[in-house]
């Protein structure tokens, strides 16, 4: 019996599917996700962190150049 993709095999109801004769992927999706995750989220931590340290002088830096533009 076919259902579109899966087929019934045997009386036990397991199904195959069809694209399971595929090689599969060097590097799982979920594990590339994961690190792409893990280095976005350092990145974040990182400038949140710095800004946290040096916000101030980063602030009133970029408002003196911005007075100095307006003179």
């Amino acid at each position: 019996m076919c259902f579109g993709k899966f087929a019934l095999s045997g009386a036990g109801g397991r199904y195959y599917k069809n694209t399971m004769n595929q090689i599969a992927p060097a590097f799982p999706r979920i594990a590339v996700a994961a690190v792409v995750a893990v280095g976005f989220s350092m990145a974040v931590a990182l400038a949140f962190a710095g800004w946290l340290q040096h916000g101030a002088a980063i602030f009133l830096a970029l408002s003196e150049n911005g007075l100095s533009l307006c003179f």
